[in-house]
């Protein structure tokens, strides 16, 4: 039985709207409206929201947490709400309070259905089982701006070991059932560390076990979604259509590979089954560090024609000299139709150019808060924000008076093509965390921290950017993207090898032509056609699944027009 905790929560209802002191008009002008002061910290990660927009409501919340000093308790999640649009905001603090005696909360995450707002959130409680983190659930049930908030473990039927065990947190609501929500994070106790993702079918109410979608150790049975070693950064998901799923994670493919790549796998049965853990095609040259970046990766969007985005912030490890020269960082969007990537390059912001980020004088937080979230529009419209500097010439180490840009990119097309950056906040001090809604109304919904000096508490604000100005000054300002194709035809070798029972096939087309992938046992009988057709450039990845075969070496061969090439690789029951 899940043990449930209700605590109804004191409502501080607060009217908070601040006009800024006039600053360089940017482009489209945007008026900033104060949510809240005292506001610590709260580093978000790559899959977590910090703000949430109700996509048929237009509802919004944000999350973050105070410190209180002195207290066995310090840490605690406040949130806020507003049904207006952002005009004003609710806030509704503490909304943690009672679930720990000893309760350390922080890292939070926003979501929400019609009904009421979500947040998960980490609980650290040091004066209790050993447990580092339990996940926990916070609902309204006085709905949105009510304040009556009640509290669920997500995970209290696992023993101390099989609990997550670590402080990110992320969620996820279906789009077909609000019902179905998806919670998870990164593992680091035993048996061993993985990625987690719970699901409840009954708005938050009761969870099931966790699944793995990403294991660096053998804990599930399978062994398939094994990859050398994970980033505690944690784990991005979402939900697509039909109740899919798809999550994201950061990682180091091989024993003797210094780089880490973004990682990915898709569930369509609520985690029963997730697809074998898999590098993103085109990308092994691309380098997504763990350390550099609390937010190198963003949640996964799907946009109305059924594609997945995922955007990353990484360094091209071809493109200069390698590790000598660590520091040029581009941004990167990803797109997967069910079988093809493609591989958008954006230009990104002098802040991450030209060896300024982690050379050691430079200010840790500028370098490792790079806004980086996309948004969906209701007609389709793709949106990605990110943050940049109005210049590089300040001095080191004066971040408090740092100026800041927040840039926008449009795609009008699924993510063909971009267009931007639009400046929608210019010159702001302070840093990061920052955020942007995944679901965009008229406007896209920003959140983020102006901090002042270094002896007064941080601000923080929302700005709601009308779509219609970000179209138009997009497209004024041009094509500023570079789309990677692949050079040559070339076939990889599967992943995972040794497998049980599946495994992923990735090849290369630099034009379109009829391909045919075959496989073959160890004598040369031909076991499975996995295509037959003719298919466009790009990076081109696949999933066998060899179930009703038996163990031993089988090899795969790719014909592309002129082109062949086999392989071989091993199936082990």
């Amino acid at each position: 039985m899940i043990k449930k905790i209700t605590i109804l929560s004191f409502v501080l209802s607060l009217l908070l709207v601040s006009l800024l002191v006039a600053q360089p008009e940017p482009v489209p002008m945007v008026t900033p409206v104060l949510i809240d002061s005292a506001v610590y910290n709260g580093i978000y990660v790559g899959g977590q929201s910090q703000i949430y927009c109700e996509p048929t409501t237009g509802y919004l919340s944000s999350v973050w947490y105070r410190y209180y000093s002195g207290g066995a308790d310090p840490r605690r999640i406040t949130a806020a709400t507003s049904t207006d649009g952002g005009a004003t905001w609710q806030i509704h603090e503490a909304i943690n309070f009672g679930v720990g005696a000893e309760m350390n909360a922080r890292y939070a995450s926003a979501c929400g259905t019609p009904t009421t707002p979500i947040f998960v959130y980490g609980d650290r409680n040091p004066g209790g089982d050993n447990r580092d983190t339990r996940p926990v659930i916070a609902t309204d049930i006085a709905g949105w701006g009510g304040g009556a908030f009640i509290n669920y473990w997500i995970d209290d039927i696992g023993t101390v070991d099989t609990v997550l065990y670590a402080r990110y947190v992320v969620c996820a609501v279906s789009p077909d059932d609000n019902n179905i929500i998806a919670a998870g994070g990164y593992h680091n106790a035993a048996p061993g560390e993985a990625q987690y993702v719970y699901f409840s079918q009954d708005g938050g109410m009761t969870w099931g076990r966790p699944t793995i979608p990403f294991s660096a150790v053998n804990a599930d049975s399978g062994a398939s979604n094994w990859v050398f070693d994970l980033s505690s950064t944690g784990i991005a998901l979402n939900f697509g259509a039909n109740n899919s799923i798809m999550a994201t994670a950061v990682a180091q493919w091989y024993h003797d590979d210094d780089l880490w790549r973004i990682i990915y796998s898709t569930s369509d049965d609520l985690g029963a089954n997730w697809s074998p853990a898999a590098i993103i095609p085109g990308t092994e040259s691309l380098d997504f560090s763990n350390s550099d970046f609390y937010r190198q990766f963003s949640k996964p969007i799907q946009d109305n024609a059924g594609n997945w985005h995922i955007f990353a912030v990484g360094r091209d490890t071809s493109e200069y000299d390698y590790p000598n020269f660590p520091d040029y960082y581009r941004s990167y969007d990803f797109k997967f139709d069910g079988s093809t990537w493609s591989i958008n390059k954006f230009a990104f912001p002098q802040l991450l150019e030209d060896g300024i980020v982690a050379w050691g004088d430079w200010p840790a937080d500028l370098e490792r808060y790079p806004m980086n979230d996309p948004a969906i529009g209701p007609d389709g419209s793709l949106y990605y924000a990110y943050s940049d500097v109005v210049d590089t010439t300040g001095a080191m180490g004066d971040e408090a008076n740092f100026n800041y840009n927040m840039m926008i990119m449009y795609s009008g097309d699924n993510g063909d093509s971009w267009h931007g950056p639009v400046s929608v906040l210019d010159q702001w001090t302070g840093h990061s965390p920052n955020g942007m809604a995944h679901f965009a109304t008229d406007k896209l919904h920003i959140a983020y921290r102006r901090h002042f000096d270094t002896d007064q508490a941080d601000m923080f604000y929302y700005i709601g950017v009308p779509t219609d100005s970000i179209k138009a000054n997009a497209t004024a300002v041009g094509e500023t993207i570079t789309k990677i194709l692949p050079e040559d035809f070339q076939l990889h070798q599967n992943y995972p090898n040794p497998f049980n029972p599946t495994t992923n096939i990735t090849f290369d087309l630099k034009e379109s032509a009829k391909v045919t992938l075959k496989i073959y046992n160890e004598i040369g009988q031909e076991v499975a056609t996995l295509i037959n057709e003719k298919m466009d450039a790009g990076f081109r990845g696949i999933t066998w699944n060899a179930s009703n075969l038996p163990s031993g070496v089988y090899f795969y061969k790719l014909t592309a027009g002129t082109y062949t090439e086999s392989k071989k690789m091993i199936l082990t029951k």
